[in-house]
């Protein structure tokens, strides 16, 4: 959902050797390339297109459309990480039928404030969209400690541009947190009925990692 939350998915991808799947890059990949080319020339691809153009979430979930684009995608072949989906109950009942659903959902908080205060000193990459954070976060009161994330050098550490300045986008923050607190109870509800919720409250960004890694694999084992 967040960016730095986003990022310590990525590095836990890499770390046990799978790729990220993001429901976010299908969905606007379809978009971008329908009809466009061959391997999206399908008029499977133009309907979903015109039903993500239109937002029309009715559609998508009576034509099961996420795990449709999940089976479709190589990446999704095997064993992945994946992100910016499920997003509600509905979509998660949809996700159990692909592959017999999620080995775990991991859920990583952090407070309201907190959550503004990461996205208000959020820098981006304008390049490869990487994101830093150049000041740090403390509140002692909730034992929040989130160090700097900012490369020493001014260039980026994954493609090595420069170009980076101002990555906040209040609007689109505001959007989000608005729909994950709707769908929040009801969506950690389901999972944990299954016993596949790993909840976990973030205290130190990245540096939370090794213990976030830990509580993921002992969920998936147990």
């Amino acid at each position: 959902m967040y960016s730095q939350m986003n990022q310590l998915k990525g590095i836990f991808a890499v770390d046990i050797g799978v790729p990220v799947v993001d429901m976010n890059t299908i969905l606007q990949n379809v978009v971008e390339q329908a009809g466009k080319n061959e391997e999206f020339s399908h008029s499977f691809f133009l309907r979903v297109r015109d039903m993500i153009q239109a937002e029309d979430a009715d559609a998508l979930a009576k034509e099961k459309v996420y795990t449709k684009l999940l089976r479709l995608s190589a990446q999704a072949s095997h064993g992945f990480v994946l992100t910016n989906f499920p997003n509600n109950s509905g979509q998660a009942e949809e996700l159990e039928s692909f592959k017999g659903g999620l080995n775990a959902f991991v859920h990583v908080s952090l407070p309201d404030d907190i959550l503004v205060d990461i996205e208000e000193n959020k820098l981006s990459c304008k390049d490869c969209g990487r994101f830093y954070y150049p000041e740090e976060i403390i509140d002692q009161e909730q034992g929040v400690h989130i160090e700097s994330f900012i490369p020493e050098d001014g260039n980026c550490h994954d493609c090595g541009s420069s170009n980076i300045s101002e990555g906040s986008d209040p609007i689109s923050f505001e959007r989000e947190l608005n729909s994950y607190k709707s769908n929040k109870d009801e969506l950690l509800g389901f999972y944990d009925h299954y016993g596949l919720l790993v909840d976990y409250e973030l205290k130190k960004g990245f540096q939370d990692f090794d213990k976030l890694k830990k509580k993921i694999q002992y969920g998936i084992k147990h």
